[in-house]
């Protein structure tokens, strides 16, 4: 590939990105993340990957695990709640625990409901895209053979 199509690659991700997020395109850069500096989780992810897509197709998704870096839309706000709920529960069932096996109120204490759909929150990067728009599947920068700053130089 030549270099001018990585570097029309690369512009093309930042302004679909820019105006589904509504952000200046000069805030943008391939360290910004998409999950925490422009706060897109659940649909909004599909709002910004769509587009995305359609121009450049990632076939393979397989390395991709959503929940590592985002929560479904409207996930979020009810399992702050359980979890608080939870915690006196916890407190006292571990405390009364304790007493007995040390190591089994340490697993009483990390306990957390509905796993399945709570996220890591890790960071999940424009060069994670970029990179996989020019690969053609989903592969993060970081594992990646390619030295994406320099193919946008």
């Amino acid at each position: 590939m030549h270099a001018s199509s990585y570097k029309q690659i690369y512009a093309d991700i930042l302004t679909i990105i820019a105006e589904v997020r509504s952000e200046p395109i000069s805030k943008l850069n391939l360290e910004t993340t998409i999950n925490n500096d422009l706060d897109t989780y659940g649909d909004d992810w599909d709002d910004v990957i769509e587009p995305i897509l359609k121009k450049y197709p990632i076939d393979d998704w397989s390395e991709f695990v959503f929940l590592n870096h985002m929560s479904g839309e409207g996930y979020r706000e009810p399992l702050y709640i359980i979890n608080a709920l939870v915690f006196i529960p916890k407190l006292v069932i571990g405390c009364i625990v304790f007493l007995f096996n040390t190591e089994k109120s340490v697993a009483v204490f990390q306990y957390k409901p509905f796993k399945e759909v709570q996220y890591k929150n890790d960071p999940l990067y424009i060069a994670d895209i970029f990179n996989s728009a020019i690969k053609g599947k989903w592969e993060y920068a970081k594992d990646s053979d390619l030295n994406l700053h320099e193919l946008i130089k």
